[in-house]
């Protein structure tokens, strides 16, 4: 059967019944200044009663990718980049620099005692070294290699030197309180007029070495200004937890067993943290051992982590890579030697401010 004639002006024929007819639509180009900018509107006639509807065409890829490379860039982002990089890159080179001292760090002795308090190096010869422990005093004669029980027994808590006398030492511990003036060859009970006699931490001034300062049970912190012959009431109201005494031109520093350092810039007056801030911050708040440098001004730290140390308490802590509880720490005359004990006896050497530890 022949198809019909095609005829331009016979009308659509319509839809099935119950399927809308599709709007009319008309296609208008429209330009603006910038031929980069050319889109087309499409007009859809809305159905009966809505409002009409115009669809942009999106720009031409082109042109979006010139705006997103002409937007300007801050500089301060690629500033911190650069900072972020070379950060990274020295945290790095520190950490695997603490990763090798740590695997080279070999002990030198290890003392067969108990409950290791403190330690102290004679000024006047640095193989002489003195370890306080639960059961009395150990001696050194050969820089900490081998010991020997000394003449003096009950619980050591405490060592300090004299820094203008450079053999004299004093002991301090439960119901201790000893001076030597030949090097720890003989001790003498140092006549005083102490409330206590379980003194548990001692320290020497560096700038006047007759003034001592001890922290005693019960009685809080005290000071004498005779070499230990007469004491007067400093801060009775610091807590008991306190393990450690260091004392720099104008500083006193208390160690704690649970919260860290304290400092006081007014003679015990007042007190506050010195454990730092964020990257500044100490390791620990367990502090078991001070020792103040006063050749590098240098306050070491020894905690139940470690070891670190601190210049100024604006520029916070820094840590030694010593892996290991440090209970006593003792600093040499030549402001390089360090010496730590741990708490298992562990005695180890470093003659570059604790950053090695070789045993040698």
């Amino acid at each position: 059967m022949p198809l019909p004639a095609s005829d331009e002006s016979s009308p659509v024929p319509p839809l099935a019944p119950g399927v809308p007819s599709r709007p009319s639509a008309s296609l208008k180009r429209s330009e603006g200044s910038d031929a980069q900018q050319q889109h087309f509107v499409v007009d859809q006639a809305a159905p009966q009663g809505a409002m009409p509807v115009s669809e942009v065409a999106p720009a031409s890829a082109l042109s979006m990718q010139h705006a997103v490379l002409s937007t300007p860039f801050p500089k301060w982002t690629l500033v911190a980049g650069i900072a972020a990089m070379l950060w990274a890159g020295v945290a790095g080179v520190l950490y695997f620099r603490a990763r090798a001292a740590i695997a080279s760090q070999h002990p030198i002795a290890t003392i067969a005692a108990a409950d290791y308090h403190t330690l102290a190096i004679l000024p006047a010869d640095p193989n002489v070294v003195f370890a306080g422990y639960r059961g009395g005093l150990l001696l050194s004669r050969d820089g900490g290699a081998t010991w020997q029980p000394a003449a003096v027994s009950g619980d050591a808590m405490a060592l300090a030197v004299h820094p203008a006398n450079p053999r004299r030492v004093y002991l301090a511990g439960h119901n201790l309180f000893l001076r030597s003036d030949d090097g720890g060859r003989t001790w003498d009970d140092v006549a005083t007029d102490l409330p206590g006699r379980d003194l548990h931490a001692l320290a020497v001034a560096p700038d006047n070495p007759e003034t001592l300062y001890a922290f005693i049970v019960e009685h809080g912190l005290w000071r004498s200004a005779n070499g230990g012959v007469n004491w007067a009431p400093v801060d009775a109201s610091l807590a008991e937890n306190v393990t450690a005494l260091a004392v720099t031109a104008g500083m006193i520093y208390v160690g704690t067993a649970d919260a860290g350092v304290l400092a006081s810039r007014d003679g015990g007056a007042t007190w506050t943290s010195a454990n730092g801030f964020v990257s500044g911050a100490l390791d620990s708040r367990r502090v078991r051992a001070l020792a103040y440098d006063p050749v590098t001004r240098t306050l070491y730290a020894g905690t139940d982590r470690g070891l670190s140390f601190m210049t100024t308490m604006a520029a916070g802590w820094i840590r030694r890579p010593f892996a290991g509880d440090v209970t006593g720490l003792a600093l040499g005359s030549d402001g390089t030697t360090m010496l730590v004990v741990t708490g298992r006896g562990a005695v180890f050497r470093s003659r570059d401010h604790g950053v090695t530890w070789s045993g040698q």
